[in-house]
């Protein structure tokens, strides 16, 4: 995958790409032949830059190289060497230089963002500007993104601000799962936490879990299988209890002719006062006020369909 000839695309800040949180300000190819002057000189006046000076952006730029290597320095991190599949990320307001390496050069796309939303995905992920590069992250569907935004951004293509802002998301998604370390179906938490997940299904209208007993049946300490399983599933075990049982206690109420006291004993709970408490806590609002519209009566349907 790549491109033949260098790319530079700006967007102007349209309002649907501004509404949607996540504006994508550029994207592009660089191809840097071996023993090339670099940088190239293809790109607007505020974006250029002297490798001796460095440059500072007030944006994010998310980079790939799929060809070649290069060096990377930013003020928050030690200069370090780039390859071939590793992604990096420039952060705003923090001064940084990069270059090819003379012998090899190399091929890379960049996609330059910002807004609030990009931004919070940002923190979700955790990415740390003392460690700015992700080795081997340039995986088949994060390439397989990027060709999508360069089709789609081609001047002979109609803009489509929202796909291109869902793709730059998508990209920031892929580099943060290239973080995670991979747990393998074959690998035993993997298999004791799928497990783990059908026993908690089976025991959604229990109040409690007894966690040591299920660890035991497991064969795992709860401290093995808690780690494990907030890993991969992302929830705890206790949270992911509590999610199914507050899953169950919305159906009920607003799918259901089940009185909220019915609701309460079949869930579990001590009494009408707990089971309401603990829907307050986790929604916000009474049992009352989450019950769905009363389904219409056969009279009613053929009224509104006669009316």
């Amino acid at each position: 995958m790549g491109a033949t000839e260098n790319i530079s695309r700006y967007f102007p800040p349209a309002k649907t790409s501004l509404d949607s949180g996540c504006h994508v300000v550029s994207f592009g190819f660089e191809k840097v032949p071996p023993h090339s002057k670099y940088p190239l000189r293809e790109h607007p006046q505020d974006h250029l830059f002297s490798y001796q000076r460095g440059r500072v952006l007030s944006t994010y730029v998310l980079e790939v190289v799929i060809a070649g290597g290069g060096h990377l320095e930013t003020e928050d991190s030690r200069p370090g060497e780039v390859q071939a599949g590793d992604v990096f990320l420039l952060f705003p307001e923090k001064r940084h230089r990069y270059r090819p390496t003379p012998e090899s050069g190399w091929s890379k796309w960049w996609i330059e963002m910002s807004g609030p939303v990009l931004e919070n995905w940002i923190d979700l992920a955790a990415f740390d500007p003392a460690q700015p590069v992700f080795f081997q992250a340039a995986q088949p569907a994060l390439l397989e993104t990027i060709q999508e935004m360069n089709e789609i951004t081609r001047e002979d293509r109609p803009p489509q601000p929202l796909l291109l802002s869902s793709l730059a998301l998508n990209l920031v998604a892929r580099t943060s799962g290239a973080l995670m370390p991979p747990f393998e179906k074959t690998d035993r938490m993997f298999l004791v936490t799928r497990r783990a997940r059908q026993i908690i299904r089976e025991q959604t209208l229990n109040a409690a879990v007894d966690w040591t007993e299920l660890s035991r049946e497991l064969g795992v300490s709860y401290s093995a299988l808690r780690h494990a399983f907030t890993k991969i599933v992302g929830l705890s075990p206790g949270q992911y209890h509590l999610f199914l049982r507050q899953r169950q206690a919305l159906a009920l109420l607003r799918n259901s002719d089940l009185r909220i006291a019915d609701i309460s004993q079949q869930l579990g709970f001590e009494s009408t006062f707990y089971f309401s408490r603990f829907i307050k806590q986790r929604t916000g609002h009474s049992p009352r006020a989450l019950r769905g519209p009363q389904p219409m009566s056969s009279d009613d349907v053929e009224d509104k369909i006669g009316g």
